[in-house]
């Protein structure tokens, strides 16, 4: 199923792109999800990362296309974004936000569903990525689980090291441990789990994970050690 925000603040083409959606998806023999935000406002107040790709335009009341765009950016890196607009120079601001299209108004179905047709390639070449989402103090975050590098644990703040930044939220260690189990994480300490893709190197009893030097407990040694020759041994085959 492909999932498609959509936002448009003018009745008549918000109606015509759900139109042409729906029938794309008929075209296609896809299932297609769609949701519809009458401004920027609403579809970046309480934002969920749920979303496969956006169709936003640019010149709305409340918040502008543009600026709902570095707004959702910020949560969601991956989403897909399509700006709608009249005026053509928006593509260049496009790009600050990472826009993965831009389609003219006054739409027309076959250049609409060719563009809109690319977007929902990348979905499907992109669908086997798992994600994770962090819950922050300010919103949510939408990452790659595999640019999680490793998570640490100080009192009751767990720190995500990632290939985005490094982000902090509270929550326990165990229920985390348990989500990514299947993803090859690993403790090397009660402090530290470790995205096994992500170690560089063990240097007698501390790991190397993506150039940080993380140690190695006792008590979490042998676990340790027997989950990355595991996984180092599965993606030797």
């Amino acid at each position: 199923m492909i999932r498609v925000a959509v936002a448009e603040d003018e009745l008549n083409t918000s109606e015509k792109i759900l139109c042409y959606l729906e029938r794309y998806a008929a075209e296609k023999q896809l299932e297609i999800k769609t949701v519809h935000f009458c401004n920027g406002f609403e579809i970046t107040d309480k934002y969920c990362p749920e979303y496969d790709i956006i169709l936003m335009d640019v010149d709305m009341p409340l918040i502008n296309g543009i600026d709902a765009a570095r707004m959702i950016r910020q949560m969601d890196p991956s989403v897909i974004i399509i700006f709608i607009t009249n005026l053509s120079q928006y593509a260049i601001q496009g790009y600050s936000v990472q826009a993965f299209d831009y389609i003219l108004k006054p739409l027309n179905y076959f250049p609409f569903s060719e563009f809109f047709g690319r977007a929902v390639e990348r979905v499907l070449r992109l669908d086997n990525t798992p994600y994770y989402t962090i819950r922050l103090k300010d919103g949510i975050r939408k990452i790659a689980i595999r640019d999680i590098y490793y998570i640490e644990i100080n009192n009751h703040t767990l720190i995500y090291h990632t290939a985005s930044g490094i982000f902090q939220t509270t929550g326990k260690m165990k229920e985390i441990e348990n989500e990514l189990a299947e993803h090859d994480f690993s403790r090397c300490s009660n402090s530290y789990l470790v995205n096994l893709s992500h170690v560089d190197s063990i240097q007698e009893n501390d790991a190397v994970v993506h150039g940080d030097i993380l140690p190695i407990s006792r008590s979490r040694k042998k676990e340790f050690s027997s989950a990355l020759i595991t996984y180092i041994s599965s993606h030797l085959k």
